[in-house]
């Protein structure tokens, strides 16, 4: 039975995927930099994975999965080891993820291998692997599979990856609305509510319950919201709105926001997950990291539009090219950035509008194939009668039909029919026909009186 489930296709598509991605991963990690230490918000994930009972800041201590997992698999002297391990492993699901969404979308493999490929080569996606003591690769990676288990019906799976959403990042509350959508029969589906309900409470209650736990900071979600607002204010102010949309729009999925917008309609209701991403941008300012989380939506839906696209080669090139705006940031800068105007983010706001043009341009339709009677001005090609089979080879077929004056013979048809139509109004005819067939009625003439056949 093991083997057989081993062997079957579906396993080895799966398995085929995770290689790529492994290996894709493996081979990025190996080129770009990676720093060993950190400050800023690193900083407090480390003190929690070295000591899972520090008090640190909030909202940091409430993010407790995958410095909670450092500390049980490096223990006090291996967690950095340990935490860059979970990092590349949730950054190699989160590509699977990928894959799997743009399969279960309706996408061929093609169109799937694209999205994991492009997704795990973008910029601000790399950047993990450059700065990998943060939370976030987990917390995306556990979306997009949280997402796969609810358009799949894993019913029994999707609590316990909420849950695990939950203790990666504090917000898988804000999945309740792409949750519903895609739980609902109708607009107003108590049902669905009920069910988004039974499977999203669980990891409220780990939300709860991880708050719970003594800290520092703000003492409240109500007053963490507020200073979240004060510094969206001051960002706003200090950069702009316009310049702080590029920077999330050109360090996050670069091309990907023109071909998931232009194929977003493939992506259904997995499409609501804008609603709970763009909430953020009122309470953070980090807008180009919660750009990413918009992943499992924007990325198997372009990838599906880009393989059915006719201009398809192009943009699978325009594809590579933005997974390959990287070594820009490794020349210029030395190493990836995210939140900030990077050369990567200025060369991704160029090819942006690019890839919106050769989606958008009219492209030249194919000639209709040549036909072996020309067609007639009025209608279709004519086709030449065909006798019904219930009729004797010797009678024609369309006594009555009219003979149409452009087709093909109608010359010889009419003067034909015009003939019938005189012996017919002559009567019956001796002499030369005697003992003949009249074609035009089907009578068989015999001296001077007509009998039928």
């Amino acid at each position: 039975m093991t083997a057989t489930v081993l062997r079957s296709p579906a396993v080895r598509e799966i398995s085929l995927a995770v290689g790529v991605a492994v290996a894709l991963t493996l081979g990025w990690l190996l080129i770009l930099p990676h720093v060993w230490s950190s400050g800023g918000d690193a900083l407090h994930y480390l003190r929690l994975a070295e000591n899972p009972r520090a008090q640190v800041h909030t909202p940091y201590t409430y993010r407790m999965l995958m410095p909670l997992l450092a500390n049980e698999i490096g223990g006090r002297y291996h967690y950095r080891e340990a935490y860059r391990l979970l990092n590349v492993i949730a950054l190699v699901a989160g590509g699977v993820a990928a894959y799997l969404l743009t399969r279960k979308l309706g996408g061929p493999r093609g169109a799937a291998y694209v999205a994991m490929a492009g997704l795990l080569s973008l910029p601000g996606w790399l950047f993990y692997l450059y700065q990998p003591y943060l939370i976030d690769p987990a917390a995306m990676a556990l979306l997009a599979w949280s997402m796969l288990a609810a358009v799949s019906g894993w019913t029994a799976v999707l609590p316990l990856l909420l849950v695990a959403a939950a203790l990666a990042r504090e917000t898988v509350i804000s999945f309740a609305v792409p949750l519903y959508m895609i739980f609902r029969e109708k607009w107003i589906d108590w049902r669905a509510a009920i069910r988004v309900a039974l499977v999203i409470v669980p990891g409220v209650l780990a939300t709860t319950a991880v708050q719970a736990k003594p800290t520092h900071g703000w003492p409240s979600q109500e007053l963490l919201i507020r200073a979240g607002v004060r510094i969206v204010g001051m960002k706003l102010e200090e950069q702009g709105v316009v310049a702080a949309l590029g920077i999330a729009v050109g360090t996050s999925l670069g091309v990907w926001w023109a071909l998931g917008l232009y194929g977003f309609r493939h992506a259904g209701p997995l499409g609501w997950l804008v609603v709970p991403v763009l909430a953020q941008f009122v309470v953070g300012g980090d807008w180009g990291r919660f750009c990413l989380y918009l992943f499992p939506a924007l990325v198997p839906a372009g990838a599906i539009a880009l393989w059915r696209h006719p201009r398809r080669a192009i943009l699978i090139g325009l594809v590579v090219v933005q997974g390959l705006l990287v070594f820009l940031d490794l020349a210029i800068e030395g190493h990836p950035k995210i939140n900030s105007f990077t050369p990567s983010a200025y060369a991704s706001l160029v090819l942006i509008p690019v890839t919106a043009a050769v989606l958008l341009l009219p492209t030249r339709r194919s000639r209709p194939a040549a036909v072996a009677v020309g067609p007639r001005p009025d209608g279709p090609p004519h086709q030449p009668p065909q006798r019904p089979a219930h009729q004797p080879p010797h009678q024609p077929a369309d006594r009555d039909r009219a003979v149409r004056p452009d087709s093909p013979g109608s010359d010889e048809r009419g003067s034909a029919a015009q003939a019938d139509v005189q012996r017919a109004a002559d009567g019956p005819q001796v002499g030369a026909d005697r003992g003949g067939e009249d074609r035009g009625t089907g009578e068989r003439h015999h001296g001077g009186g007509v009998t039928d056949r």
